[in-house]
């Protein structure tokens, strides 16, 4: 191993080591704990020592982390307030270190809770926050039009989920707090009222919206998770009749929430 890469591994590993949390939104660099062979090689300055110059980058990296998990889960800092947030955050992100892409950075946090000993409403809260950051960032299919009509009889295209679509059942509706918690609005404490339903998360454009639907659209739509609109509507109707008479209405209200996406039926998997 070079020196230089020796460095840099003993750099990385120093700056990314966890902060001791102190309470009342105070954090520290434990110097303890800092490789001596690194703080050698670091050069004082300024009246600022190796010990201080290498705290202020593990500071730096901490706060940007932290801050991040604070945007991406407004629920969960709302729920247990951002003291209680932030070591939680830091002990997720210590066992699963980020990577390139920090749009991913709480991609596993919801998994990662849910084996904590903590309340179910929480984890709850971190699932809805992961789909709402998901709807967000993912791409875009065409959207079908008038044009399509021939292919799409023909068999030459299908209707699919759009990949911003997410579903999820929760025991209470918690978009529009965490939509007025993006926008920093004032919000009563504690989680919404109880009601329990089954949410569908989309996005056009750039506006994000969740629209609770009934049980047996909700079926269609996890059906189309590997599925076109058409079979996963055969396998509903086939156990379910009374859906048929439900089906323009559905198809109305994806195509008003940009639901649909076409694609080739080559590219179809399932």
């Amino acid at each position: 191993m070079t020196a230089l890469r020796d460095f840099q591994e003993r750099w990385a590993d120093s700056t990314s080591a966890p902060l001791r949390f102190l309470g009342q939104g105070r954090a520290e660099v434990p110097a303890e704990d800092y490789d001596r062979k690194l703080l050698a090689s670091i050069l004082p300055g300024n009246g600022v020592d190796a010990v201080a110059r290498l705290g202020a980058y593990r500071l730096q990296y901490w706060f940007r982390l932290i801050t991040l998990m604070q945007k991406d889960f407004p629920l969960a800092g709302h729920l247990l307030g951002w003291e209680e947030f932030n070591p939680l955050a830091a002990s997720y992100l210590k066992e699963h270190p980020p990577t390139s892409d920090l749009d991913l950075l709480g991609r596993d946090f919801p998994t990662w809770l849910g084996k904590q000993d903590l309340p179910a409403l929480l984890v709850e809260s971190t699932r809805v926050d992961l789909a709402w950051n998901l709807a967000f960032g993912a791409a875009d299919l065409p959207v079908p039009g008038p044009e399509d009509v021939d292919r799409l009889a023909a068999g030459e295209i299908g209707i699919v989920l759009q990949p911003s679509v997410r579903i999820l059942s929760a025991s209470r509706n918690w978009f529009p707090l965490r939509i007025s918690l993006a926008e920093g609005d004032a919000v009563p404490a504690g989680p919404p009222k109880p009601r329990r339903g089954t949410f569908v998360v989309s996005r056009t454009g750039s506006v994000l919206r969740a629209e609770s639907v009934e049980p047996l659209l909700a079926k269609v739509l996890r059906g189309m998770r590997n599925r076109s609109w058409i079979e996963s509507l055969e396998r509903i109707v086939g156990t379910h009749p009374e859906a048929e008479e439900r089906v323009s209405d559905w198809f109305s209200l994806g195509i008003s929430l940009g639901w649909w996406g076409v694609v080739e039926t080559s590219h179809r998997s399932g």
